[in-house]
């Protein structure tokens, strides 16, 4: 299965989540600039168009555009202040696709009719004008129904004429019957969507709910059966409950859509595999289920024909055609972790500090502490690692030896990008900054690996 290295244009920078750039990176040790006042972001990470315009979302429901010279292009209220905008996606064509969603909250499931406010989706065109704004479903249960929220970031497929499939992850917390306790109590559910570029859902798929047993001491919420870290103590300055976006598919296919695409998703039991027609306007099969105990974060591919998936304290190398183990054994990480990888090794970031290069046979082949603590995704391109921890932003060659060091004590949480000239974007709490090699003259020359006409390898 083919993974784009050519684009930055969502998280992990491509539809597979690889957080690779097949191009040479800056050594990123100074600031080229900063932009100011982009709001509060969390896990909410820089995207980049095509015609090289930053895009950021932030938890007061703005969309930004920024120019990469550093200068504002627009900025849009698309949301509201109750519903953050979530990490975009950027089509082809230059349509930014958005997902607004309300913070997941404790609720009061006594009184009857819609609880919380509906997450939409949103269309925004390259000038920031808004295209079109659709709300998410909600689900029927004991009390009314529920709204879904959002943890993740959505996947754009693009292609010719502006066609478009933004495909995303939603979680709905129900209350139902439990007759084993002769009550009531919480079902949480993980739903799959797919909606096209005029706004239109072509898949709204129930495949995971997961109901938790509520004893005398209560309990329940996503946190508790979708492994969040709450209960972990406090990391070199990380929140004790900060996680990575956990909700975000791996999507394989393109258009012309010649053949099903793939789309391999998360759950409590383990990863989804999906198999989605373009011709039929449907799934093809049921989902195939990959058991993975207390699956974390979401699953990530990369250019090498692997795909991981991650659980508390380890990763699981997987074969994404077959579904199946590509190495018998997990990875033991000794802790929760994201990743990025290119052509061979793939880069776990530890939450608790630590960076490790793991082999296509699951052994890690090289380990170096970091400054700092972790939930964002590492950035990888044909030269460099760079990680965003709440020290600042530290940059390795591939065999992780240490090469420059950026201080910025308010990141550790968005994932950084790459942009086409080797460019590093990285937020650190209410700023952006675009990060370059102090030592090397301005617009240095980055050399290009891919072959001539070709966007894939």
């Amino acid at each position: 299965m083919r993974v784009r290295t050519d684009i930055w244009n969502q998280l992990g920078g491509n539809t597979a989540g690889s957080g690779f750039r097949l191009v040479n990176s800056t050594v990123a040790n100074a600031w080229k600039w900063e932009f100011g006042s982009i709001g509060e972001c969390g896990t909410r990470s820089p995207v980049i168009g095509p015609d090289g315009t930053i895009f950021v979302g932030n938890g007061g429901g703005e969309l930004i555009a920024i120019q990469p010279t550093g200068y504002a292009k627009w900025r849009i209220t698309i949301g509201g202040p109750a519903l953050g905008v979530q990490t975009p996606a950027v089509a082809d064509d230059g349509v930014i696709y958005c997902v607004c969603t309300p913070p997941p909250t404790v609720t009061d499931h006594r009184t009857s009719g819609e609880r919380g406010l509906p997450s939409f989706v949103v269309a925004v065109l390259s000038d920031g004008t808004v295209r079109w704004r659709v709300p998410i479903r909600s689900l029927p249960d004991l009390y009314g129904s529920a709204h879904g929220v959002f943890l993740g970031a959505p996947r754009v497929v693009s292609g010719p004429q502006g066609v478009a499939r933004i495909v995303f992850v939603l979680r709905y917390e129900l209350m139902v019957q439990y007759p084993e306790i002769g009550g009531v109590g919480p079902s949480f559910v993980l739903a799959l969507a797919i909606v096209d570029e005029r706004g239109r859902f072509l898949l709204f798929n129930r495949y995971e709910e997961q109901k938790l047993f509520v004893d005398a001491h209560g309990g329940g919420g996503f946190g508790d059966i979708f492994g969040a870290s709450l209960g972990d103590a406090p990391e070199h300055g990380l929140a004790k409950g900060a996680q990575p976006c956990l909700d975000t598919p791996v999507v394989f296919g393109s258009f012309p859509a010649r053949e099903p695409w793939t789309i391999v998703a998360h759950g409590q039991q383990g990863l989804y595999k999906f198999s989605w027609s373009e011709a039929e306007g449907a799934l093809t099969r049921a989902p195939e289920l990959f058991p993975l105990a207390k699956s974390y974060p979401a699953p990530a591919a990369f250019p090498n024909g692997l795909m991981t998936g991650g659980s508390v304290n380890s990763a699981t190398l997987i074969d994404p055609e077959t579904l199946t183990r590509h190495v018998p054994q997990a990875t033991s990480l000794g802790g929760r972790s994201t990743v990025a990888g290119g052509l061979r090794q793939m880069y776990f970031v530890v939450r608790s500090g630590t960076l490790l290069a793991v082999d296509s046979n699951g052994s890690i082949w090289m380990r170096r502490n970091l400054r700092g603590a972790s939930v964002a995704f590492p950035a990888v391109s044909a030269n460099h690692v760079h990680v965003s921890t709440t020290e600042g932003l530290e940059t390795f060659s591939l065999d992780l030896e240490p090469v420059a060091f950026r201080k910025n004590g308010l990141a550790g949480y968005s994932s950084p990008a790459i942009g086409p000239d080797g460019t590093v974007y990285i937020i650190g709490g209410q700023r952006l900054f675009a990060v370059f090699d102090a030592n090397t003259p301005p617009s240095p020359r980055v050399r290009d690996h891919r072959s001539p006409g070709s966007n894939h390898i």
